[in-house]
Formats: structure tokens, C-alpha cells, sequence
């Protein structure tokens, strides 16, 4: 994304505005776009509603949160700072995405889901980490078998095939491997991450879809080798499946913003990575209009969400549902 998209946080207003507060992360573009269309719009629509970034220091337990909505983009690396949205919640403030749901921030067990809610995923299969995790001992490890069965999973899953992580996306390296002499080069090094391997599948066709609740899902089509946009269109009929797909997955979920990544093969649509809850957003679209697109999708859903909650007395304390499997049919 270029640096000609950088614009001014507007200066605050009143202090009786329904006030929305955004945790960002590394990114410095989106946050402040996002930031100045909430702001825009509420003073064209005179809706006094304020965006702003939010500042953490020290926290009491039960300490009131000043904000109605908050757009997390970092306690996914913080565990503390989940901890503080979870304290935040019990005032009433809505949290995008719910801290609750941190269960979920899996992805082995989001494709699980994806299966499980009848949508294909390719061939994959969580592996034991290579080193014992921080604070266990061979004691603790004594339920794993060994040594593992590997002509047996290379079996089950073929070559070529990928390693990504398995359990959470702060390690977020995916490596391509060719052969067992590839795999384990990779695995052998790779220290205490649980990694789960997955087929590759043989294709050009891959997607990110980005959903935001409350908006059409968002379709990007990209190459999952070289990470530059293909030229290929995407068929209606695709299109409307990855919608739907997107729409079933994140619901389940509980995710109110969320990014799944797709491949089509031989006219069938996979999901290929389920979970990327705060997905990376300045360098993923290749032109502004897109860009534009999810930043205003994005405002749309925490504007709607501040009205929704001073509707009903801003800070009643209502604690969203933690781990609330919607039925989807």
C-alpha cells in the first residue's frame, strides 16, 4: 500500500460522544483510515459517535471501560491485553472480535469445523512439536507415541505438502516441502510449534475472502506460491459458494471479522485456512478501491454496533456469549 493513502486522525470532539476505541497492532494505514471514516461519518451523519486508540496501563478488576466498542487488532499476541478485554466486557463494551472466543484461535480445529459444517478442506494432520513445550518433561510427554509413524502420514497426506502451525497464528510461517528430506529439515528445526502438515493442492485458483459481519464477504484471488494476484475471474457460481462458505464458517465461529482462504480444484472449492481473525490488511489488496472497501465495511460494523449498544444504556452489563456455537444450517 502506498503512503500517499496516510491522512490526519481528526481532532476529538465532545466529550459526551459514544466513543469507539481501536487496539491496533503494527499497521499504521489501516487503523487510520478506519479511524478517520468512523469519524467522518459521524460528523456528517451527526451521529456523535467518536473513534480514537485506545491507551492500556495498569487495570483494576472490574474497572469501567469509558468505550462502547472496542476493534481489538493485537491481544492475540498480548495474553494480558486479552485479559483486559475480557475485564472490559463485564462493563458492557463490545469487543470485535469477542476476547471469549480465544478457544477458537485454532487453526487445526477451525478446519476441523469447516469439515464438520460439510465445507471440503485438503488432507490434513496435526503433528506432535518436535521439542518438548516450555515447562513439560519426557514425564509429561509420555502419551505420545514414539516413535511416530512418519511413511504412515506421508502416506495419508502426500508430497508436495505444506507445514503451518497448528495451534495458534503468532507463529504464522507456512513452508512448502517437496519430499521427506524437505519436511524434515523444516521439522527438525522448528523447536517446541505444534505444526499440522497439509496437501498442497495442485492449482492456480486461490482466494482470501474477508468477511465482516453486517457486509458482503470480500473476494481477493491470489497465488499461494508467489503471493501476487491472479488474472483469472471467478466464476458466479464459485463466488456465491465462497460467500456462503465464509458466512457459515465465521458464524460458527463467532468471528465478526475474520479471513478464509480458499482454493478451487478441478471445480470444487476447498478451505484451505479457516482462522485469521485479524488478518493483515495494507499490503492484501491491489488497488485503493478494495482497500476502500474493508475499511469502510469495518466502520459500517463498529458504527453499527455503538448505535446498537447506546440504544440500549450503553454500559448495562451484559458479557458476551463466550463459546456459543450458533446453529447454521
Amino acid at each position: 500500500m502506498s503512503e500517499s493513502r496516510s491522512s490526519k486522525q481528526p481532532a476529538p470532539s465532545s466529550e459526551n460522544s459514544i466513543r469507539v476505541g481501536i487496539i491496533r497492532g503494527e499497521e499504521d494505514l489501516f487503523p487510520e483510515k478506519l479511524l478517520a471514516a468512523i469519524n467522518e461519518k459521524s460528523r456528517a451523519e451527526k451521529l456523535n459517535i467518536f473513534a480514537d486508540y485506545l491507551m492500556i496501563g495498569g487495570t483494576l478488576t472490574n474497572q469501567a471501560c469509558d468505550y462502547v466498542v472496542i476493534l481489538d487488532r493485537v491481544s492475540h499476541k498480548l495474553p494480558f491485553l486479552r485479559t483486559i478485554l475480557k475485564n472490559s466486557a463485564l462493563s458492557g463494551t463490545h469487543i470485535i472480535n469477542n476476547p471469549f472466543n480465544d478457544g477458537f484461535y485454532n487453526p487445526f480445529f477451525c478446519l476441523s469445523l469447516a469439515s464438520n459444517l460439510g465445507i471440503k478442506i485438503p488432507k490434513t494432520m496435526l503433528l506432535p512439536s518436535r521439542m518438548h513445550p516450555e515447562g513439560t518433561s519426557s514425564k509429561t510427554m509420555r502419551n505420545i507415541i514414539f516413535p511416530l509413524d512418519w511413511q504412515s502420514y506421508f502416506k495419508s497426506v502426500g508430497f508436495p505438502c505444506w507445514l503451518k502451525p497448528a495451534l495458534n497464528k503468532t507463529y504464522s510461517e507456512n513452508v512448502f516441502v517437496s519430499d521427506n528430506q524437505e519436511f524434515f529439515k523444516v521439522y527438525d528445526s522448528s523447536g517446541n510449534v505444534a505444526f499440522m502438515v497439509q496437501e498442497h493442492l495442485e492449482t492456480q485458483d486461490f482466494y482470501h475472502a474477508y468477511y465482516v459481519a453486517g457486509s458482503d464477504v470480500q473476494i481477493i484471488q491470489k497465488s499461494v506460491l508467489t503471493a501476487q494476484s491472479n488474472k483469472k475471474n471467478l466464476s458466479a457460481k464459485h463466488r456465491e459458494l465462497m460467500s456462503k462458505a465464509t458466512k457459515k464458517l465465521c458464524q460458527a465461529l463467532g468471528f465478526e471479522i475474520n479471513k478464509v482462504d480458499f482454493a478451487v480444484k478441478n471445480d470444487d472449492l476447498y478451505v484451505i485456512d479457516a482462522l485469521n481473525p485479524v488478518p493483515i490488511v495494507e499490503d492484501a489488496f491491489s488497488n485503493e478501491e478494495s482497500f476502500q472497501q474493508f475499511v469502510q465495511m469495518v466502520a459500517h460494523l463498529l458504527i453499527s454496533k455503538a448505535e446498537e449498544f447506546a440504544a440500549k444504556n450503553k454500559f448495562k452489563k451484559v458479557i458476551q456469549k463466550p463459546f456459543d456455537l450458533i446453529a447454521v444450517s
